[in-house]
């Protein structure tokens, strides 16, 4: 009877620290999912005889026995150890930003009947950006891009991602990316006209109604860039690169403007002397929006950490 009883409580403790090895390993797997190293694809075991029971109480059979596995076609993204490695890219680049202007809208609820232009003139682009590349797919990361001159500054962030085509010689990338960026108006011009009508009340022939918009210098204003983008990268040097790249960007424009609304009466004192009335019904302050597509083409460097 005893021997019974001792036979269940074994059967059972065993049962018992199976499960729980079970439940561990799975949690383990959980836990450990993004781990360093990682199996290939190509890794199964065709013979039972492939595999062997071993007493984890005793480390010299685990570290003398058990070989350990050796990638045989090591990459810069999967050591020969099969630990997993990223390539961390740097570069400098500059570029010519031809722009196509598209559409011009007051903001908010704001009116305006003079047309208040925001240009932007094409010219010279700047950026630098940092990548991550863990495999030879695809890569991501970020670029700033900034553009200055006498009239307007602009400059976003972009995150950016990119999909990488092999060629024979280099690699060719397609990417999207979406950021946020700030521009700030310098310099610009004042506007002015008149008409005839107010609030679509036509005026006497004598009275005219004023549109004079002032120029608010130095006003920032952010906005929301949207980039695609087709670049070739081509070795140049060990973990050096030159890429020539070409680019979509859109981007808003801005103009801020005191807008002042003044009534002109015309009186006739005498055959030869005339005066002028001048009556301001309103100021406000009132923003322009122009939005430009950017077509750039330009070159960059490439320094792989």
């Amino acid at each position: 009877m005893n021997r019974i009883l001792l036979c269940s409580v074994m059967v059972f403790a065993l049962l018992f620290c199976g499960c729980n090895s079970a439940y561990a390993g799975a949690a383990s797997m959980i836990e450990k999912r993004h781990a360093r190293y990682t199996v290939p694809q190509s890794f199964s075991i065709s013979k039972l005889s492939d595999v062997s029971t071993i007493d984890c109480a005793n480390q010299a059979i685990l570290i003398n026995d058990i070989p350990i596995p050796i990638n045989p076609n090591p990459t810069p993204f999967l050591s020969e150890n099969y630990e997993k490695k990223y390539q961390f890219i740097f570069s400098i680049s500059r570029g010519y930003g031809l722009n196509q202007y598209r559409s011009t809208k007051m903001r908010r609820s704001q009116e305006s009947r003079v047309n208040l232009p925001s240009k932007m003139a094409s010219g010279i682009w700047s950026s630098y950006s940092f990548q991550i590349q863990p495999n030879a797919k695809y890569q991501w990361g970020y670029s700033y891009h900034a553009k200055l001159d006498a009239d307007l500054s602009s400059n976003y962030l972009l995150n950016e991602i990119g999909y990488l085509i092999p060629q024979k010689k280099g690699s060719l990338e397609i990417g999207v990316g979406l950021g946020w960026g700030m521009t700030k108006r310098i310099n610009g011009n004042n506007y002015a006209d008149s008409f005839d009508t107010f609030q679509n009340i036509k005026y006497g022939r004598d009275t005219m109604l004023e549109e004079a918009y002032s120029f608010i210098p130095n006003a920032k204003h952010s906005f929301m860039p949207i980039n695609g983008h087709v670049k070739f990268i081509y070795p140049v040097y060990k973990n050096i690169e030159l890429t020539a790249f070409a680019s979509y960007t859109r981007i808003p424009c801005y103009n801020d403007f005191y807008k002042t609304e003044t009534v002109l009466v015309k009186e006739t004192i005498t055959p030869t002397i005339t005066s002028y009335k001048r009556d301001e019904l309103s100021m406000q302050r009132v923003t322009s929006i122009s939005s430009y597509q950017i077509y750039t083409l330009g070159l960059s460097i490439r320094i792989k950490i």
